[in-house]
């Protein structure tokens, strides 16, 4: 479930804003793809998962953009870069999965602290991160306030091009964090798309309110 709570995590900053990310599994391929040709290219775990998080918060910056500033609806923006990273994966794979034999994701899968695995603890932390980004920091009053009423926020001196740009962006890069787990779990960078964790996130969302 750790991988499902953290692109739940990720959505429910979308959400709130009253936007949806479509695109969202297909970055996790993205950042899952990403990770795989680092490493293949001997970059090492550190440079792999930097390229892993920076691949898909480039896709999330151009959500951001499209629907920010290029007042694209947010779901045409995302379903088109849904398609666009989901053959962008296929493509520098060449639509294989891709074989990785790293220690340090063999640690994360497989280590605990007590009963619990590293990727709970992970998506633990970074629930309760978000809970106090979006409930006691002045970024998380600003995305509710966007989600309530764009009108009424931006009357008060809030940016709603800046917030709706930065929502994308902890999606996509929370993405690139749930790839690793991906890639942890099964050993491979996989670029087939799983569209289960882009519905199960949503649900995830609107049925926690």
């Amino acid at each position: 479930a750790a991988i499902l709570v953290i692109l739940a995590v990720a959505q429910a900053f979308v959400i709130t804003t009253g936007g949806i990310d479509l695109s969202i599994s297909a970055i996790l391929a993205v950042g899952a793809v990403g990770f795989g040709i680092a490493w293949q290219a001997g970059l090492g775990f550190v440079l792999s998962a930097t390229t892993a998080i920076g691949s898909a918060l480039v896709i999330g910056i151009i959500n951001g953009l499209l629907i920010a500033k290029g007042k694209v609806t947010d779901f045409i923006a995302t379903l088109g870069t849904l398609s666009v990273a989901t053959g962008l994966a296929l493509i520098i794979s060449g639509g294989r999965p891709i074989s990785v034999n790293s220690s340090e994701l063999l640690i994360l899968t497989s280590g605990s602290i007590g009963i619990f695995g590293y990727p709970i603890v992970l998506a633990a932390i970074i629930g309760l991160v978000a809970w106090f980004v979006m409930f006691r920091t002045r970024f998380g009053l600003h995305v509710q306030a966007v989600g309530g009423s764009e009108e009424s926020a931006v009357a008060n001196g809030v940016s709603a091009v800046k917030v709706r740009i930065a929502v994308y962006l902890v999606s996509a890069g929370l993405a690139g964090i749930a790839a690793l787990l991906l890639v942890a779990r099964v050993g491979a960078a996989e670029p087939a798309i799983n569209t289960a964790y882009l519905l199960n996130a949503i649900a995830a969302v609107v049925l926690g309110g």
